[in-house]
């Protein structure tokens, strides 16, 4: 790769970032509507079939913001202390809440669409598995480091810990 192309890759991905924090912005003030990704492009100084080439929806939009939490959170497994899985259970969820901090209004504007799980954004709709996926890759990451971790199948805690990491977001 030439310098020229990692130049043109880095503005991609710059201008990318500026069309998704819009999108957050306006998601906060304004809620989920039809036209966001059009209004976010707008915002970001995007032309729309750029934006378009990024997200083809509102809902692109807001599945990249989850993605960008997964993927927060999932670099900050290094940091989750030794101990049992209550305490590393604990440290992540800080970290959880440290990521999505600075978020609180987007996500609450987002609830009512987090709750249905058959709309495309439900927390526990088909089109957030792969997010979900990688949540519970960070929970066996907890559980398996943990000093009282189970010897066996940790299919059960991990779906328990999921459920609580949800219910914690939500309260």
């Amino acid at each position: 790769m030439n310098v020229e192309s990692s130049e043109d890759a880095s503005n991609e991905i710059r201008l990318r970032h500026r069309v998704l924090n819009a999108a957050m912005l306006l998601l906060a003030r304004d809620g989920l509507t039809e036209d966001l990704l059009f209004r976010a492009a707008k915002a970001a100084d995007c032309p729309l079939e750029k934006a378009k080439t990024f997200f083809r929806s509102a809902v692109d939009l807001v599945l990249s913001l989850y993605a960008r939490f997964a993927a927060d959170l999932e670099a900050r497994v290094v940091e989750f202390p030794t101990g049992t899985v209550s305490e590393r259970f604990e440290a992540m969820m800080n970290a959880k809440f440290k990521i999505v901090a600075e978020h609180r209004e987007t996500l609450a504007a987002l609830t009512a669409a987090l709750l249905d799980p058959r709309g495309k954004i439900g927390a526990l709709s088909p089109h957030t598995e792969v997010i979900r996926a990688r949540v519970q890759g960070v929970l066996d990451a907890v559980i398996t480091g943990a000093s009282d971790g189970p010897d066996a199948d940790s299919d059960a805690l991990k779906r328990t810990l999921y459920g609580v990491h949800l219910g914690l977001l939500m309260f």
